[in-house]
């Protein structure tokens, strides 16, 4: 009996290990979003970003990062003119717009059957 009880109380604390380090890394990428008007977010979301275009003044210099939202999918952001991979939790990456014209944003982590269309565009004006 005695047995019974230490091997269902190490299940229990296993179990509640996994559980409390999984929910730690759900709330790495969980980082409480602060109103900043020189960042640019990209959240990700379902196969798709929040925005089909963001549209960003020339000359504007501004802080990208991207964050996973609830739901399926994890992904990351890539903009291959300006040679920037943005990771959920990672720090922001500063760019000044010096030039009008429009940027391609794809995911760069395969996440799915969506992944191949999953892609917005930053429109400098």
């Amino acid at each position: 009996m005695h047995k019974w009880i230490m091997v269902s109380l190490f299940v229990i604390a296993s179990v509640l290990g996994i559980v409390v380090t999984f929910d730690a890394i759900g709330q790495h990428e969980a980082v409480e979003e602060v109103e900043d008007e020189n960042a640019l977010v990209f959240k990700a979301v379902n196969w798709n970003f929040d925005q089909e275009e963001y549209i960003i003044e020339k000359g504007q210099t501004l802080k990208l990062s991207m964050r996973n939202l609830p739901g399926e999918g994890k992904h990351h952001v890539k903009i291959e003119d300006l040679g920037i991979e943005l990771l959920p939790g990672e720090e922001p990456v500063e760019v000044t717009f010096d030039e009008a014209r429009s940027y391609t944003v794809i995911c760069s982590l395969p996440c799915g059957d969506g992944h191949e269309t999953m892609a917005s565009t930053i429109i400098v004006q």
